[in-house]
């Protein structure tokens, strides 16, 4: 198994600056919005995460627009002003989306590795999971895991982070750590070397 690099340019910047305390809690998805990737659950714990923050929250999505059913949902649940959907970002907006974000959300049912979390904790995001296979093995230690189709997990896990700066710096800079051993250099050598190794086998 071969880890896939992050680009360097979502290297964090130390120009750049965190949002006040006060602001709203921003919430960061990118993705799409397909049946696996769970965005229900995040939707449903919205409302719960306000209350329980007594502060407002924004669920940022990037990627893919929202299903029917999720238009739907976020209707009944009377959610629309706190959700912005910005589309399919080019790369090189990529980065201020997930710096000025409070934490990435990657609430997948499944993943094949779950490149969102290695470019969030390059930025310095803290990540929130599901406690999957995949995303447990490309961030263990770093992230935080949620029980996948709880929301009412999510929303606790969520206000947790959101209400604990001293924690969230820890994920950050353990995050960074993390995302700088994956560049596309290991990947590519990794990929190499398994080339040579089939060569080796066909002669």
């Amino acid at each position: 198994v071969i880890p896939e690099g992050v680009s360097r340019r979502f290297r964090p910047s130390a120009c750049e600056l965190r949002r006040p305390p006060s602001a709203p809690a921003r919430i960061l998805h990118v993705g799409h919005c397909g049946f696996y990737k769970n965005m229900e659950a995040v939707l449903w714990a919205l409302p719960a995460i306000a209350r329980k923050l007594g502060r407002s929250v924004e669920l940022v999505k990037v990627g893919g627009r929202f299903t029917p059913d999720q238009i739907a949902l976020i209707s009944r649940l009377r959610i629309g002003d706190q959700v912005r959907h910005l589309g399919t970002l080019p790369e090189e907006e990529l980065p201020r989306a997930y710096r000025s974000a409070d934490l990435l959300l990657m609430p997948s049912l499944h993943e094949g590795f779950g490149l969102p979390v290695l470019e969030a904790c390059s930025r310095g995001a803290p990540v929130l999971c599901a406690d999957i296979p995949a995303l447990r093995e490309l961030a263990a230690g770093v992230a935080g895991f949620v029980a996948a189709g709880d929301a009412l997990e999510w929303a606790r896990a969520i206000s947790a982070l959101a209400s604990d700066p001293a924690r969230a710096a820890v994920m950050r800079e353990a995050g960074v750590r993390m995302a700088a051993a994956h560049d596309y250099a290991r990947t590519a050598g990794e990929v190499l070397e398994v080339l040579r190794q089939v060569l080796r086998n066909t002669n």
